[in-house]
């Protein structure tokens, strides 16, 4: 959504105004079709909003009724969400990212650019049944972050902030490993905790 608001005259005065400009973009890219698969594979339906906490509601409840049913559920999950939209997504960011960048030039030549890369907010997440893991989360993702962050490449029209390296440690999202017995437990919000925010 960012190249159709550089096109509004508030973002533009913005711009010109600007000294440095701070990018953090590019996670909502991979998130929106990621939530939309997994809502799909486990049966949850709903707005993009609602998607987290009726994911989390759904798995919950299905492993309190029946732990081996939720085990499965996101053992199938974790086969399926190999995603084509996910790929395209990856795909697609580079030459977005790049004409973010060269339309922020062109309004404002001389503004600094700080660019977040993206970081892992499962990272080391993983949800297990009986000590078998069913679920890595960080896993799954890796990859696929690995893959959008290749658009942050070193550049003289902006400089990359390396969030990706920071967050390689637990304790900076709500996320956390878990059981599907405590999935009742369990936060899948991506989004940094305080902490995550200070560190940013």
């Amino acid at each position: 959504g960012l190249i159709e608001k550089l096109q509004t005259e508030k973002f533009q005065t913005a711009i010109k105004d600007a000294d440095v400009i701070c990018l953090s973009i590019g996670s909502n890219d991979l998130l929106k079709p990621f939530l939309s698969s997994f809502a799909s594979i486990i049966g949850v339906e709903g707005e993009e909003k609602e998607l987290f906490v009726k994911i989390q509601d759904k798995l919950a409840k299905t492993a309190k009724q029946n732990p081996v049913k939720a085990a499965d559920l996101l053992s199938k999950a974790m086969k399926k969400l190999t995603d084509k939209e996910l790929w395209k997504a990856c795909k697609n960011f580079s030459g977005q990212f790049k004409e973010i960048t060269d339309i922020i030039h062109e309004i404002n030549p001389d503004v600094l650019i700080y660019a977040d890369n993206v970081y892992n907010p499962y990272y080391g997440v993983a949800y297990e049944y009986e000590g078998i893991s069913v679920f890595n989360i960080s896993q799954l993702c890796e990859p696929y972050i690995q893959k959008i962050n290749e658009a942050f490449v070193k550049s003289d029209d902006y400089t990359v902030v390396d969030m990706y390296s920071i967050f390689r440690q637990t304790g900076y999202t709500h996320v956390k490993s878990g059981s599907v017995e405590n999935m009742g437990d369990i936060n899948m919000d991506p989004h940094p905790n305080e902490e995550g925010y200070r560190m940013m």
